[in-house]
């Protein structure tokens, strides 16, 4: 169950309807590029959530552009496995893809608690690209959680995250940094049935 749905029409608070896409549909109502379960913003563009939980193959953010999350809620975002249906990807894909000065970051002057949970794959190599002078958030005062431990992480020049950070491999080039918010993060895994539950005992 997920709050999706929430990517239909008008769900851009700054730039052009036209410049945001999700799941094959732009946000001025027309046939886009992106696609299924594909958030992608282009330059100077943003889209506010109001909370809640969302499931995504993939998430591309130009130039610019931000994804922010409404004072005082929590956002919970799942990107689903590379073999996914409706997915599809090939070894390699990024499914974070952060354009410089990108932000994923709460409403002006609030906070909020963010997680981004990848579910990766042990078989396809799967990617989260943060570009120069993008963050997540900057300003270190946030409940942020990037969870990733079956995906590479790079970070490029300047770009700074600051929360709770795991990956399968971490790539950090000049002037990239990572911190923790004075009070720390708090961060539970979100608890899952297994992919075998016991159905019946056999004697052999």
């Amino acid at each position: 169950n997920n709050n999706s749905y929430f990517f239909g029409t008008n769900i851009v608070t700054s730039g052009k309807a036209r410049d945001a896409c999700w799941n094959q549909v732009r946000a001025d109502g027309e046939d886009g590029s992106c696609g299924p379960r594909h958030l992608d913003l282009s330059s100077n563009t943003a889209v506010t959530l109001q909370g809640g939980t969302y499931s995504f193959c993939k998430l591309t953010m130009s130039s610019n552009s931000g994804l922010y999350v409404a004072g005082g809620e929590t956002a919970v975002i799942y990107f689903d496995s590379p073999e996914d249906e409706a997915c599809g990807y090939s070894s390699g894909v990024v499914q974070l893809d952060m354009a410089s000065n990108a932000r994923i970051s709460p409403t002006e002057g609030s906070s909020a608690n963010v997680q981004l949970l990848f579910v990766g794959s042990e078989d396809r190599q799967t990617q989260i690209h943060m570009s120069s002078n993008t963050y997540i958030p900057n300003a270190c005062e946030q409940n942020f959680v990037l969870y990733a431990p079956l995906s590479d992480i790079t970070m490029n020049s300047n770009s700074t995250y600051c929360g709770g950070l795991a990956g399968k491999t971490l790539h950090m080039d000049s002037n990239a940094s990572v911190r923790i918010p004075p009070g720390g993060v708090n961060f539970e895994i979100p608890t899952t049935a297994p992919h075998y539950e016991v159905e019946r005992f056999v004697e052999c």
